[in-house]
């Protein structure tokens, strides 16, 4: 027994040395960052690229999607900050609210709040020494779509250069019944049990446009429960309030005001948002409102991610999703993903 347990150490040991020396060396300077919006210090990173003239660079500023994520995305930005990096694009972004040295709660944040947010980072960026850019662009992911489009709405001064969405979706609602369709077929379930839940989707979005109190909300759900004998999944109090302060969120308008270039990118084997569906209606929005560039293109075989579905497709990471994603490197994300974020930074097309 104790020969398996020092064997398994040393395996261990070893494996974790192959991994550290595997890893890509940095080719960007990581700086600390704080900045205050509304009443919160914000704290991030501004990333600048090594060896190049640093009064040239296009920077890119982060927005992320939903969860409590720190300023790096649990490591999903990093392989994209290499490859900007390469490049001449700096990047900066930072822990929501309430994460990692960040002062507040994400939670009590709507959409407007969180676009106020991005303008609050751009003009701080714009103060800095270190912060003058030939071209300040931004790009949110996932729920970031319903983010970026009302900075449609800010004045000249508070415009980006550009704008990237990736995988984002055009209606809360509508995406929250996709995404019920897609959990359940995956969990096997037939047509008419789909069916069933959808309606009882449409039902509870019905109650939580009402702003009911939580305890009204928990009281319904326990009820539910007797009824369909399950144990209720339920949301906390601030996901809650959180919910019911965004689930009106809607990107059309905003993208109808959209000038400046605008990339969307989304991958076809997407489980959380309907991508055949929200590139139609990008489509659809530009042609008939003409931001000044825009292009919008899907990706095959890539999840919600923008990564190869053959080894990422998941609907929660887990831990040894994780391991694989850091193993992989930027080799994890679908062909041409990278490099197209990287020639829309630098030039406003591919």
């Amino acid at each position: 027994m104790r020969k398996f347990v020092k064997r398994s150490l040393l395996l261990l040991l070893l494996a974790l040395i192959m991994f550290f020396l595997w890893l890509p060396e940095s080719n960007y300077t990581t700086h600390s960052i704080r900045f205050l919006s509304g009443k919160d210090t914000l704290s991030g990173v501004l990333n600048m690229p090594d060896d190049l003239p640093k009064d040239s660079l296009t920077l890119l500023i982060f927005v992320h999607g939903d969860g409590a994520l720190p300023a790096d995305a649990h490591g999903y930005y990093e392989p994209i900050w290499r490859h900007l990096a390469e490049n001449g694009v700096a990047t900066l972004a930072w822990d929501k609210k309430g994460v990692g040295a960040s002062q507040g709660n994400w939670l009590s944040q709507d959409m407007d709040a969180r676009a106020q947010e991005v303008r609050d980072a751009m003009a701080y960026i714009r103060t800095q020494q270190n912060g003058r850019f030939s071209k300040i662009g931004i790009i949110g992911f996932s729920q970031g779509g319903w983010v970026l489009p009302l900075m449609g709405a800010s004045s000249k001064a508070q415009n980006p250069d550009f704008m990237i969405i990736a995988s984002g979706a055009v209606n809360w609602m509508q995406q929250s019944d996709y995404l019920t369709t897609q959990r359940l077929k995956r969990e096997g379930k037939s047509a008419a049990a789909i069916a069933q839940a959808l309606t009882q989707n449409q039902a509870d979005h019905k109650f939580l446009l009402q702003n009911k109190p939580y305890e009204a909300y928990v009281a319904r759900e326990r009820k539910k429960q007797a009824t369909v004998h399950t144990i209720p999944r339920l949301m906390t109090r601030d996901r809650y309030h959180f919910v019911q302060k965004n689930m009106q969120a809607d990107a059309t308008v905003g993208l109808q005001r959209v000038k400046c270039p605008i990339f969307a990118l989304f991958g076809d084997q997407d489980l959380n948002v309907d991508a055949q569906k929200s590139a139609t209606i990008y489509r659809q929005i530009f042609k008939k409102y003409r931001p000044s560039r825009y292009v919008v293109k899907t990706y095959t075989d890539a999840t919600h991610g923008l990564l190869k579905s053959r080894h990422f497709q998941k609907m929660k990471p887990n831990a040894s999703f994780m391991w694989k994603f850091w193993l992989f490197g930027k080799n994890a994300f679908a062909p041409e993903v990278l490099d197209d974020l990287r020639a829309f930074s630098l030039y406003q097309k591919l």
